[in-house]
């Protein structure tokens, strides 16, 4: 796919394991997904997943979670084309 919408925007990306593509060299991989999706739609991947992480504060920490990871204005998302958050798989039961 050579011309599409997104071929050279920049795509920031926060999530769980799915997301979290850190892992993706070692034996089991995790969240192979997003580099796949970014080659194929040309996308600048920022990728901000962490294995393990949930958006919910009060189950996950109040320094490193989705939601704060999300809330940062450091990371450079300010310019970002695109922003996905992949949420609830490791949120159990917890009120959002």
């Amino acid at each position: 796919m050579e011309n599409t919408q997104w071929k050279g925007k920049k795509w920031f990306c926060y999530g769980t394991s799915m997301t979290d593509n850190s892992g993706a060299d070692v034996e089991v991989p995790t969240g192979i997904y997003s580099k796949y999706l970014a080659e194929l739609a040309g996308l600048e991947e920022h990728n901000f997943g962490k294995g393990g992480s949930g958006i919910v504060p009060a189950i996950h920490g109040k320094v490193d979670s989705i939601k704060t990871r999300c809330m940062r204005l450091d990371d450079g998302k300010a310019d970002a084309d695109l922003i996905t958050l992949e949420i609830i798989s490791n949120d159990m039961k917890a009120d959002l």
